[in-house]
């Protein structure tokens, strides 16, 4: 009866491979440069209350800038975080 790898081993063995397989190394996130969300973090805060009124409206105007859904996540983010502090 063949032993089957023990789980530890078979994770370690493709860690390894991974490891030294050749390919260039990858770039740390953390020197990896980010968005710039500056411009639209200062539409998110410039919402005047005329568009708070539904949130239906307030959507409307705070992702028109948007030009991908990560872009549109960030600015809702923004006005959540500035608007609703606890």
């Amino acid at each position: 009866m063949k032993r089957i790898p023990d789980l530890n081993f078979v994770l370690t063995a493709v860690l390894l491979f991974l490891a030294f397989s050749g390919r260039p190394p990858q770039t740390s996130a953390q020197n990896a440069p980010g968005p710039d969300y500056r411009t639209l973090d200062s539409h998110a805060l410039a919402a005047p209350a005329s568009v708070q009124t539904s949130f239906k409206s307030l959507a409307s105007w705070l992702t028109a800038p948007c030009g991908s859904d990560e872009e549109k996540a960030r600015v809702i983010f923004r006005w959540i975080t500035q608007k609703h502090r606890i």
